[in-house]
């Protein structure tokens, strides 16, 4: 089974990889995949000099997304060695939730793991939930896993 493992740089995200890793990876049987993706405007936005000119390149959302994702791998390499594993960092011109499952379907993923934050039904509307949305729009299965039902 092709299982991924929907990483953002939260704790809650952190506690979605540790479940997956003691609970539902088979080492012999399944392929494990990190997908952590950094929407292209969000950073930009952020890197904005004050004269409004984009001072980001290529090279900088990559090296950006690497970095967040270099904890992750650390945990699979030390908590999971037996484990292999294929970390993703793309880039999107989408949302976030939009992205994850395209990429989700375009790596004929079987379950999406996400964690999330328990937000109330007032912050989903406001902000909306990646993981909602995932459950609704993702073409395999998805499991999410609370921030409360793992220590």
């Amino acid at each position: 089974m092709r299982i991924c493992v929907c990483v953002d740089g939260s704790t809650n995200a952190t506690k979605a990889l540790r479940f997956t890793l003691e609970n539902i990876i088979r080492p012999d049987r399944d392929e494990l995949h990190l997908f952590l993706v950094v929407p292209r405007e969000t950073l930009l936005e952020k890197l904005v000099d004050p004269f409004g000119m984009l001072t980001v390149s290529e090279n900088t959302l990559k090296a950006h997304g690497d970095a967040q994702m270099a904890p992750y791998v650390e945990i699979c390499k030390t908590e999971a060695p037996h484990i292999s594993f294929i970390a993703h960092v793309v880039i999107a011109d989408k949302e976030l939730k939009v992205s994850l499952c395209e990429q989700a379907e375009a790596r004929s993923i079987d379950l999406m793991i996400v964690g999330t934050r328990g937000m109330s039904a007032v912050e989903r509307m406001v902000m909306g939930s990646v993981s909602e949305y995932c459950t609704s729009h993702a073409k395999c299965n998805v499991l999410v896993v609370r921030p409360d039902s793992v220590q």
